[in-house]
This record gives C-alpha cells, structure tokens and sequence, in this order.
C-alpha cells in the first residue's frame, strides 16, 4: 500500500557569494523580512532589527540577539487558556567571536519608511526609519564580512574574500538551553522552542562550472565554525543555498493516499489525504475520530496539521460519511482555520446547521473508478467545501455543491491525462477571506448568478467557478465556463486589485471570450486557457486560450506583485520559446507569462527533457521577487492516465547544489529561475526507491519558495528520505496497491 508522506522542502533561490553561508530556519514568515535602522529607538549597539513570525533579530556590530517566542493567543485576540499555550520568550545571542564590524549598510532600501513613537520618553522616539530587505556587515573578521538577507526568511551569509581562511569564523552561542550539531544541522534549543539552522551546503565557480564542497559545522562546546572535509580553493567564488526543512510520514498503519497541503502565516503544514481504513493517527477531540465509511472499498479524508518543523503531530482528523471522499485542495485563513474543497458520493457527509446545500445531488459512477484509484464513487459525486476551526474540533461551515450529474470531477479524457488529474481544482481566499473555488461539473442546472458569464452547461464537462461566504451559507456568485467540448477547471488566484483568474484545458473551439485575449482562437486537440473575472465575479473581463496545434493544458495560475499573469502546463506541440530565457528545447512542460488583462504574450518557455510530457505538475508559484518556482512528479504510476507515453524524471537537469541528483526514474522534481525566466536558480529531484507521485489534488509553495507537498510514497514499506526528528521516520506499510 501507499504511505501519506507530508513533506516540506526548501528550495529558496541560492545565493551566489565567495564562501560559507547558511539559512536559518525561520520558514514562518509569509512575506520578504523588513530590517529595520536604528534612530534611537532601541540601545546603540543595535544597528537593524527585522520580525521573523518566530521572534524577533536584533543585528549588532559583532553579534546576532535573537528573541523567539512561541504560544499566546494568535492575531491579537485575548488568550483562552482552554486552547492557547502560555506565550513564551527567550532570548539568546550568537557572538562573532573575535569579530568587530567595520561598518553597515542596508540592502534594497524600500519606498517607504516607519515612525516609532511608544512611550513618552521622547528621546526614544523615531521617525523616518529607514527599511530594508537585509544588510551587510562589513569586514567583521579582516577579508570577511556578513550579509543578511529576508527574502526568503531569515537568511545569513558569510562573505570570504580569496586568500582568507574561513576558519577565523566563531560563532558563540549565549543564553540558549543548549546548542548541539546532529546528522548535520544545527539545534539550538530555548525555552520557546528549538530553532533549527539548516546544513552549510557550498559549491565553487570556475567560470561556468560548478564544484560542489562539502561544508559542515564543527562544534567545540557552545563555539561553532565551518569545515570543508575536502578542501576548498580560496581563489574561486563560492555558492551556497538552502535544503529540506523535514520530510516525515504520515505514521498511519491504513493505506492513505498524499492529495494535497497548504500552510499557515508561521510555517505549518497541513496535509490532506485519502484514507482507506483504520489506524490513521487521530488527536483527541477532533470533529471525526474515527473511519466512517466502508472498509476496503470507501475512503475518508484524513487531514493533518504538523508543527513547522515536523517534529509533531499538532491535529488530526478523519472527515467523511459512510461512501468515499477525497480532498482535492486546502487554504488556511488569517486565524488558522482550514478550508477543504473535496468530492463526496457520501449521502451523509457532516453538514453544518444552514449551510449553502446539505442534500446529495447525485449522479452516475464516473467512468475513472475501480481498480485505478481503489475506490469507487457509485452513484456519482457533489463537491464539498469544509471550514474546520483552527484545533479542528469543530466544524464551521460544511455544504455540498451539486446537482444531477457529477460534480467536484474531470472525469473525461483527453482533459484527464496524469494519473490523479480526476482530483484537481482549487480552493483559495479573497481579500475578504472568503473562498473562491475552481472546479469541474456535469450537472446541469447549477445555480449561477444574476450577470454570470456563462448561465449554463455548454457541454458534457465544463469547468464551473464560484465564490462563498466563509460559513459556507451562500453563494454570492457562480457560472459555468466552457463550450461544446470537455472543459476543466484547474486553478484560480486573486489579483492584488481583486480580479480572479480561472486556467485549465479545453477541447472546446467556442470557449466564451471577452476583450482582446492573446490567443482568441482555439488552436486544435487539446487547449489551455485563461479566463478573467471582474472582482465581484460578473462580468467576464477577458480570457485568452492556451496552447499550440498540439495536447497543451494549463494547470496552475500565479500573479506576480504588478499583477502579470503566469500559467504551467504540459504540452505535446510547438510551443515557443522566447529568445534569452532559460529553456529546454525539447521540454514538454511550458511556463507563459502574459500581461495582466491577458492581451499580450510576454514570454513563454519550455522546461523538462524529452519524452517526459508526464511531469504531473503539483505546485506553482511566482514569488514577491519574481523567481519562478514549479514542483512535479514523473514515473511509472502516471503511466495510468498518459496512454503509455513515457513519464519519467530520468534526463532532467538538476543544479550542482541539488539535494539530490541520484534517481530511480519515479521522482519528485523540483526547479526554480530566476526573475522573468532568464536563467535556471535551482533544480534538484526528491524521492527514494518506491514510485513517488501525487494521487491528485494542489499542493502550494509559500511566497518564500517553501513547498508544502502532500505525497504518496514508500510503496510496499520502501524508503524514502525523512529528517532528523520528525513525527515519524518509519513506513509502516508492507504492500502496495
């Protein structure tokens, strides 16, 4: 059987700098760190200060003070002793022993500025502070100096010029619990929880070859320094960059399946899975502990919330009625309530007291079920959407979405290609925290409302899209998308002014069109396209199709921060290739990105290597500085839904500083480039000796490039890499299915 791996890893672009450096693991923050100047607001040997969602960092001439905190009520409302921790601080420093700062500056100084006026002291009174997104140190050893970066959470490096020895490096830890290194990381451990500062990894440049290093701690007492095993040449530039935040099992002794995770504002994740009997690991007093539906031949969902770091299982729930459901995507809210958009054929799936619909509309069995996936949905599936409360002990908002036909599927090739393509759709949340939903229906007579776009089915699959209030009793806006052909509706994101993107595929010729898209035409087989909404959801502002004379279909949407628009896919065609990105000729995923009322192609490019149109994409993202970040899988499982054609991650390049460049053929694969695709960042594959893949469903990547994945892996009790002290290192499976 499949094991439920949930994992996160970090594949923060890399930082380019002439020796050792190394993140530390603060992945709790949303957003790019602010540093902060001193004008007086604080004592004088503090120079910056920047928020972490785990404290906060005081950056000093010849020292580091950090101030971690854990517990306390979260965003600000009063402490209820029944569900929250005691809030907790503790300070600790890392001294540069030996070392003394020359002088400073702050890096990407920001438009704007901060005033600190507390208190009535008024000499402790600031204004027009200055903000930054790092800073540098200069010269804190002779030949060295320190550079703090927040774009992607808290993040130091030290800066070596060539002939100088890193050895001069001592950092002494004071005021921890302890300090420890172990299986290569560093723990350094306070009374608010332990902080982990991941491994040194290194490689050199000699022009445009990479030498990987080996660069490891060295611990004497509460002293710590860098060594490289292998030796180095101080006359090269030096690479460094993030690894694994943690990889751990799910710890269930029940087949369970990896469909989807999200996170939360201080780094959580949240995993959402099929689960097929008893013995998935449950908390006390959540909504469902126990399996509902019928042994062997149904499913619940089985969702779980782990601490940032892995190392425990903060809640657990089973969540179904007594057929089969799964979950197909997950969002969390700024209280850290979890919304679940799912598919359900349970006549009794929990509801809640005036929810939006609490009857079962039915349908036919689709005609993927059986042997394929384990289960059946026999008389058709609804949509649901979930609202859990944050500990997940009670619902908020719970209500089927569905008619006659089958909702919540794309159940038809050719839109249904990779294994696990029946289960995709998203879920997320406006400006006003309330969901928005992409989906896939065969039911006729849905509701959709006054002005839609689209009143009503156009074919025998469209894609449907729809916004809710957050208790999930009304449905301000809804309609249909799609033509005479099969439609899927895939991904959907918010703009930052409150339009909605809608992408997936088509095999439609008269998809609705508005304004003047980029592609306003259908281009044969198979199509991607975008479709774009005005923010209340009517009317249709523009839509572009997506593709080329070949199979092309776009899976995910992103937005970057001027609110240009970004799509991945796979494709069988020409697909263009924009002179001076990075490329792949041959590759048969493409990323496009177009202009923000979807007129203009600005770019597009192809990634991965030939053969491997497979690559099932699981998670997208277009971070606040503009890196492109895409996360797949490819292997012998996908050969289900792509007809025999091949699917695998062997030939597809990876970095000199990859976590790992060794595979069996059945990966994870993991990339990021830089801004506007002109070059590769970072590339590296993740799996062990089992097929890993994704059963269905989105996973997500934080803005700091963070991937939270759910996974199924370890088939048959086979490995798969797990960290240091996470919930669970062992795979309690001894078959696969």
């Amino acid at each position: 059987m499949f094991r439920t791996l949930l994992a996160a890893f970090t594949v923060v672009a890399p930082t380019v700098l002439p020796v050792a450096a190394h993140d530390h693991d603060h992945a709790h923050s949303k957003s790019t760190l602010e540093f902060h100047e001193n004008k007086g607001q604080w004592p004088s040997q503090v120079l910056y200060r920047a928020k972490t969602g785990a404290g906060v960092v005081f950056v000093e001439r010849s020292a580091f003070t950090y101030v971690v905190t854990s517990g306390g009520a979260p965003h600000g409302r009063p402490v209820d002793p029944a569900l929250d921790k005691p809030l907790v601080e503790h300070a600790y420093r890392v001294h540069f022993e030996g070392g003394m700062a020359t002088g400073h500056s702050g890096l990407e100084p920001q438009r704007h500025y901060v005033n600190y006026f507390l208190g009535d002291d008024r000499s402790k009174w600031a204004s027009g502070v200055g903000v930054f997104t790092g800073a540098m140190l200069d010269e804190v050893y002779p030949g060295v100096g320190l550079r703090m970066d927040g774009h992607g959470g808290l993040k130091y490096d030290w800066v070596v010029r060539a002939g100088v020895d890193p050895s001069v490096i001592t950092m002494r830890f004071e005021g921890q619990d302890g300090v420890r290194v172990a299986d290569g990381l560093l723990y350094v451990e306070t009374q608010a929880g332990t902080v982990i500062e991941q491994r040194p990894v290194a490689w050199q440049v000699r022009g445009t070859e990479h030498i990987p290093l080996r660069c490891e701690y060295v611990q004497d007492g509460d002293r710590i320094r860098y060594t490289f095993p292998d030796g180095w040449d101080r006359s090269l530039a030096m690479v460094i960059d993030p690894t694994v935040v943690f990889s751990s099992y799910s710890g269930s002794f029940g087949d369970n399946f990896g469909f989807t995770a999200t996170y939360d504002a201080t780094g959580h994740l949240y995993g959402g899975g099929m689960v097929r009997e008893t013995g998935y690991p449950v908390t006390l007093g959540v909504v469902q502990a126990t399996f509902a539906g019928p042994s062997i031949t149904g499913t619940d969902m089985g969702i779980s919330k782990f601490a940032p770091d892995g190392s425990s299982l903060i809640w657990s729930t089973y969540l179904g009625g007594s057929q089969s459901e799964v979950p197909h995507s997950l969002i969390v809210n700024s209280a850290d309530e979890l919304f679940i958009l799912g598919t359900t054929n349970s006549s009794n799936f929990p509801t809640t007291v005036g929810c939006y619909d609490n009857l079962f509309g039915g349908g036919i069995t689709p005609t993927f079920a059986g042997t394929s996936y384990g289960f059946t949905y026999t008389g058709g599936t609804d949509i649901v959407v979930v609202h859990l409360n944050s500990t997940a002990t009670a619902l908020i908002g719970s209500t089927f979405v569905g008619g006659s036909g089958n909702d919540g599927l794309n159940e038809f090739t050719p839109t249904s290609r990779n294994y696990g393509d029946p289960f995709r759709g998203e879920i997320i949340l406006d400006a006003n925290e309330d969901p928005i939903v992409a989906s896939s229906t065969s039911s006729k007579g849905l509701f959709t409302s006054a002005g839609a776009t689209q009143a009503s089915n156009g074919g025998g699959q469209d894609a449907f899209i729809f916004r809710m209030d957050a208790a999930l009793t009304t449905m301000p806006w809804a309609t249909y998308y799609g033509g005479s052909g099969v439609d899927a509706g895939y991904g959907v994101q918010v703009s930052g002014n409150g339009e909605i993107f809608l992408s997936g595929g088509s095999t439609s010729s008269n998809l609705p069109m508005s304004g003047n898209g980029a592609l306003n035409s259908a281009q044969g087989g198979v199509d991607g396209f975008i479709a774009r909404f005005h923010p209340t959801g009517s009317p249709m502002l523009s839509s572009t199709y997506v593709g080329t004379t070949g199979y092309d279909q776009s899976y995910f949407v992103q937005l970057d921060v001027t609110n240009e628009v970004y799509v991945v896919g796979q494709t069988t065609g020409p697909y263009p290739v924009t002179p001076g990105k990075y490329n792949n000729p041959n590759g048969t995923q493409f990323i496009h990105k177009f202009s923000g009322d979807l007129s203009t192609s600005v770019w597009s490019t192809r990634i991965g290597s030939t053969g491997n149109e497979n690559i099932s994409p699981s998670a997208f993202l277009v971070s606040n500085c503009g890196q492109i970040y895409f996360s797949g899988w490819a292997g012998s499982t996908n050969s289900f839904g792509s007809g025999g054609i091949s699917s695998s991650t062997i030939g597809l390049p990876t970095t000199p500083d990859a976590f790992q460049s060794t595979i069996d053929g059945s990966d994870f694969y993991l990339i990021v480039l830089n801004q506007d695709a002109v070059s590769l960042e970072y590339a590296t594959f993740f799996g062990g000796s089992a097929s890993e893949h994704v059963d269905g469903g989105t996973s997500r990547f934080d803005k700091n490039g963070i991937v939270y994945q759910a996974v199924c892996a370890g088939c048959g009790g086979l490995t798969f890499p797990t960290t240091p002290g996470v919930h669970s290192n062992t795979n309690n499976s001894t078959n696969c299915n």
